[in-house]
């Protein structure tokens, strides 16, 4: 795992019940970020193998 600290924050976030709109935009933020590095770790792949 590269980031357990910022695993443990999405996990704690997504398993939580969504109460109130600020958790559903801090949830859809979680995801935007989770992608962005998701992405960029597959950047960072296909630039290694090159």
């Amino acid at each position: 795992m590269h980031h357990p600290n910022l695993i443990t924050a999405i996990i704690n976030i997504l398993c939580r019940p969504i109460e109130t709109e600020r958790n559903k935009k801090v949830r859809l933020k979680m995801k935007i970020i989770l992608f962005i590095y998701k992405t960029h770790l597959r950047l960072r792949d296909c630039t290694t193998a090159l």
